[in-house]
């Protein structure tokens, strides 16, 4: 197995959070090489596609590892999961990490198409621009509805 991990804490404590690779696809979505991957938060556990067509698997790694980073020394984060080329096929699913005292709240938001322009407009999102697009944190909807998210202590993301 094909294993690369950006975690947050030493691999022998039980991680509040990481992201890493799985295995790369032989099978194309799409006619997109990608990579399975996976997020864990706490005891939540997502499966991520993530095509390889625009970024390349270290850049995501990279990312990953900068997102994590920053939220020790910044309000807001982000983990890119996944994104394509704005030009072709305008996609986006990132993981927002808000820091509220000693706590970090977890978004996980998804643009296509329409979302992707309406938040990003024409601009290319790199690992150093993405964080300029992180909205300010909501816990309700405009119709009152809560919003899912996941939250973790800030200290079980120190030691990258």
């Amino acid at each position: 197995m094909n294993e690369h991990r950006v975690t947050t804490k030493n691999e022998e404590l039980k991680m509040a959070l990481y992201i890493k690779t799985i295995r790369k696809v032989t099978k194309r979505k799409k006619s997109v090489d990608m990579y399975i991957g996976k997020i864990v938060i706490g005891d939540f556990t997502e499966t991520i596609h993530i095509p390889i067509n625009f970024w390349t698997i270290d850049e995501y790694k990279k990312q990953w590892a900068e997102g994590l980073a920053r939220i020790e020394t910044h309000d807001s984060s982000c983990l890119i999961a996944s994104i394509q080329d704005p030009k072709i096929d305008p996609y986006l699913n990132w993981w927002a990490l808000y820091k509220v005292g000693d706590t970090v709240y977890i978004h996980n938001n998804m643009f296509v198409d329409f979302t992707y322009e309406e938040h990003f407009g024409n601009t290319v999102i790199t690992r150093e621009n993405c964080y300029d697009f992180i909205s300010p944190r909501e816990t309700v909807t405009d119709d009152g509805e809560k919003i899912s998210e996941w939250s973790i202590p800030l200290s079980d993301i120190k030691g990258i």
